[in-house]
C-alpha cells in the first residue's frame, strides 16, 4: 500500500507511514478486524519522552554541584556564611563632633551588634582637650562590663586606652549584644574635658 501523505510505498497493513510519520486510518471491512500493532506512539513523542529523564538528570547533577560548592568547607569551620560579595556594608556613627565630659564623671554610649551583623568592628579616633593633661580615658565593652568600669569597679574591655590626649581604635566585635564606647574624666577633680572625634560602628549585613 501507498501512503496517502506523502506517496511513499509502506508494509501493507500500516498504522503510519515511516517516511513522513502521519498516521494511516485503517477502514475496517465487515467482518474483518484491523491488525493490531505494537507501535503506538509517534517518533516525536517518543524523543519527548527519552529527553525527559536526562533533563530531571541533569537538573539533579546541577543542584548537588551548587550545593557541594557552598559546603564543601563547612566540616572545617571556614564556612562563615554569605560571601562578601552578597553582604552590603553599613556605617552607624556613636560619636560624631564633640562632646563635654564633666569631672569625677563618665559620657558612654550604648549600641546593639545583631546576630544579622557580620565582620562588626567599631572603629575611628578622638582627641581630647582641657584641665592640665588634656587627657581623658576611653573604652569599648560589653555592657555589663562598661557598667562595672563606670562604676569604678574592674571591667574586661574590648579596647582599653589609658589617659590619653589622642587616640584611634579598630576593635573587632565577634559576638551579638549589648555594647558601649565610654569616656571618663574621673580622674580630673575640678576640669572638664571636651573630646572631639569621628567613630562608627562599620558592619556587613546580606
Amino acid at each position: 500500500m501507498y501512503c496517502p501523505s506523502c506517496g511513499q510505498e509502506i508494509p501493507d497493513p500500516s498504522s503510519f507511514c515511516m517516511g513522513c510519520g502521519r498516521a494511516i486510518q485503517v477502514v475496517a471491512h465487515p467482518g474483518v478486524r484491523p491488525p493490531v500493532t505494537a507501535l503506538t506512539a509517534s517518533p516525536r513523542s517518543d524523543t519527548k519522552a527519552l529527553f525527559r529523564p536526562l533533563t530531571w538528570a541533569l537538573l539533579t547533577i546541577l543542584v548537588l554541584v551548587g550545593w557541594y560548592s557552598v559546603n564543601r568547607n563547612s566540616a572545617t569551620g571556614a564556612y562563615r556564611g554569605p560571601t562578601s560579595s552578597l553582604l552590603r556594608p553599613f556605617s552607624k556613627p556613636i560619636l560624631s563632633g564633640s562632646v563635654a565630659v564633666s569631672p569625677m564623671q563618665v559620657q558612654y554610649w550604648k549600641f546593639e551588634v545583631t546576630p544579622t551583623m557580620t565582620n562588626a568592628h567599631v572603629t575611628g579616633s578622638f582627641h581630647a582637650t582641657g584641665g592640665m593633661g588634656n587627657d581623658i580615658e576611653a573604652i569599648v565593652a560589653e555592657w555589663g562590663e562598661c557598667e562595672n568600669w563606670i562604676n569604678g569597679h574592674h571591667g574586661q574591655a574590648l579596647f582599653e586606652s589609658g589617659r590619653v590626649t589622642n587616640g584611634a581604635l579598630d576593635v573587632p566585635i565577634r559576638e551579638a549584644g549589648t555594647y558601649c564606647l565610654a569616656f571618663s574624666n574621673k580622674m580630673a577633680l575640678l576640669s572638664g574635658k571636651t573630646v572631639s572625634g569621628d567613630i562608627v560602628l562599620q558592619y556587613s549585613v546580606p
